[in-house]
């Protein structure tokens, strides 16, 4: 804990070096007075000097995304599926009640995100980040949309693909296997849903110049 900060408090929790007879106490009261703990819980310089050079080397180039996306998503399908809801979804659902089931919440969520972007019958759509392929899914079987989802993991490009023939959907979603950046066809619309923030802050000019350039008149 001493040397990784509040990064070192989670990660000595998972490996049984401390525990709580009230966690959701001790969650709440860190919740509470989280700028205080965030600004007095900091590893030391050296630390802070090292995880800097360890994010340098695992900038998001192309191939610094390749590599982050692998040692992430191609952990295999299996460990997600352990843990994830079966539309295999990665990203935060959007619950309608408190009671909603997970896999109600997250199809809401890629219904909301398809009436925000107006999706027409035909439209060319592309995912940034399609994960496991369940917006495509919706976005194909209930708006008839055309979608071509990129992926950095082979893994996840492996099931999305399987999934699309499996409701016979492979001649209206195309899965890639692709760095956004390498895109240089035409679309109608684009979605990107929580991968903004594996963008990183350097290269965010670089994602909307793609995503300008990549967009039909």
């Amino acid at each position: 804990m001493l040397i990784s900060g509040e990064l070192g408090l989670a990660e000595s929790f998972l490996q049984g070096e401390w525990d709580s007879p009230d966690l959701t106490g001790l969650f709440a009261f860190g919740a509470a007075n989280n700028d205080f703990l965030i600004s007095n819980i900091k590893p030391p310089s050296a630390m802070k000097l090292l995880n800097r050079l360890h994010h340098c080397r695992n900038a998001n180039t192309r191939d610094g995304s390749r590599r982050n996306i692998a040692a992430h998503y191609d952990l295999g399908n299996d460990f997600y599926r352990q843990w994830l809801d079966e539309t295999m979804t990665y990203s935060s659902a959007l619950f309608a009640s408190f009671d909603e089931p997970l896999a109600i919440a997250q199809q809401g969520k890629y219904h909301r995100l398809a009436q925000a972007l107006i999706l027409r019958r035909g439209d060319r759509i592309l995912e940034i980040g399609c994960g496991w392929g369940g917006f495509a899914e919706i976005a194909a079987q209930h708006y008839g949309c055309e979608v071509v989802g990129l992926t950095l993991s082979a893994e996840q490009a492996n099931y999305a693909r399987q999934r699309m023939v499996q409701l016979g959907l492979s001649d209206k979603v195309e899965i890639r296997v692709q760095d956004y950046r390498d895109v240089t066809d035409a679309f109608d619309k684009i979605v990107s849903i929580e991968m903004f923030e594996a963008v990183g802050e350097a290269y965010w000019p670089t994602y909307f110049d793609v995503l300008r350039a990549r967009l039909t008149p």
